[in-house]
């Protein structure tokens, strides 16, 4: 009953080493979706019985700040990633919908359709949320120059758009848009071991918070390839 597609903006990757370091963040990570979050219901008439139609739409995206400062003394010239990278998971509230037609529907069917929902603002920031540890996997290399940091961020901001941009299908076709409940169960387990469930082997961030298992790991075990 809905779908996602991430567009992302243009990376903004910057060299300015005039500019103060400031710790490196992601944010928005877990958001607990509520109906107020689609807007003003959309009018429309409701599907005849036995026929389904579009109901809602979760359209999450994101921003990303990348920076490369000088390596100082470095001969020759050397770049090396900042601890500022900044990646922030946001709605586009204009093109987060749901129909009027859908409060009228029993209170059951309203709650599966805001859990399928989640379902797609979960998947965009699961999917952000490892492509944000690759990107802090990049600080202690060094770059000969901005094209060869460049190459380096952009292939993973490629990678993760793919994903993002692709998972949204099997996702809704799998579960017929969160209308079979046993594949809406088995991709909601999905999200959870990506929430919830340690790296083997394990590794760590900088506070010694355990990194949980990639997203893309958790659906190629589950037999989803995208």
């Amino acid at each position: 009953m809905g779908w996602n597609c991430l567009c992302p903006e243009a990376v903004d990757v910057r060299i300015r080493p005039e500019d103060l370091p400031m710790p490196s963040h992601l944010l928005h990570l877990k958001k607990q979706l509520r109906w107020n979050d689609f807007g003003t219901p959309r009018h429309g008439a409701p599907p005849a019985a036995g026929q389904v139609a579009p109901a809602a739409q979760t359209r999450t995206n994101y921003r990303r700040v990348v920076n490369f400062d000088p390596v100082p003394h470095a001969r020759p010239p050397q770049l090396r990633l900042r601890d500022d990278v900044s990646i922030d998971i946001y709605l586009e509230r204009a093109k987060t919908w749901v129909m009027q037609w859908v409060f009228q529907r029993p209170q059951p069917f309203q709650d599966s359709l805001l859990h399928h929902e989640q379902g797609h603002y979960d998947l965009v920031a699961l999917f952000c949320r490892d492509l944000f540890i690759e990107v802090m996997a990049l600080k202690p290399r060094t770059f000969s120059n901005g094209n060869a940091a460049l190459q380096a961020v952009n292939g993973l901001f490629r990678h993760y758009d793919r994903l993002i941009d692709g998972v949204h299908k099997p996702y809704d076709d799998d579960t017929h848009h969160g209308l079979v409940a046993a594949q809406q169960r088995r991709w909601d387990g999905f999200i959870h071991a990506a929430f919830t469930r340690p790296r083997n082997p394990p590794m760590h961030a900088p506070d010694g918070t355990p990194y949980k298992v990639p997203l893309e790991e958790v659906l190629r075990q589950g037999g989803v390839t995208i």
